[in-house]
């Protein structure tokens, strides 16, 4: 049984790193070369928000999720479109700002912990429901727990290297690598709009 449930946690924290792995990997492109410990930083925060939302489904239940599935999916939406803006602004300030300035501009964007913080819920309102649908599984609050963890952890483990990919991508792009991020974050909101 507890196979079960720890197969059941990875396959579901694998599906639901999608976007975070896109988002990652978009922000890895846009600001390359990367500071030292920011791939980790952002797969920590993506990992703590993928935990964390499924545990408020498990607890709030699917009255409370299926209010916030409509609303949800356009604050995910408009959050993600919020740093993709910012995104491209920073590389359209590259004509009136010297290249060393533009530089750490753009490189602070995607890790900071503001932009952080509107990514890490954006990619993570999906993980409620998933929350909810754990719930149904009638586990043990320790089971859920452990299934939390497995989920956090599998997104650490799926963004990091996402972040460090997108990083290797656009230390090549230079000013384009910033449009080809914010086209990437706007592509995930769209997909969260639609739904799946």
């Amino acid at each position: 049984m507890l196979l079960t449930d720890c197969t059941t946690a990875v396959a579901l924290g694998l599906g639901l790193a999608v976007d975070a792995m896109a988002v990652g990997a978009a922000a890895g492109v846009a600001a390359a070369p990367l500071r030292r410990g920011e791939a980790l930083r952002m797969a920590s925060v993506f990992g703590a928000f993928q935990a964390l939302m499924p545990a408020l489904g498990w607890l709030a239940g699917s009255a409370l999720v299926g209010a916030w599935a409509g609303v949800g999916r356009w604050v995910a939406a408009v959050l993600l479109a919020i740093v993709a803006w910012r995104l491209v602004q920073g590389a359209g300030e590259s004509s009136e700002a010297p290249a060393e300035n533009l530089e750490n501009a753009r490189r602070a964007r995607p890790f900071s912990w503001l932009a952080l913080l509107l990514t890490g819920i954006a990619t993570s309102i999906d993980a409620l429901a998933a929350g909810v649908a754990l719930a149904s599984l009638k586990q043990t609050a320790a089971t859920a727990v452990m299934s939390f963890g497995i989920i956090g952890v599998v997104t650490l483990v799926c963004v990091w290297p996402a972040v460090l990919l997108g990083d290797r991508i656009g230390a090549r792009g230079g000013r384009i690598a910033a449009y080809v991020g914010a086209l990437v974050l706007l592509g995930v909101a769209g997909r969260v709009l639609l739904g799946d």
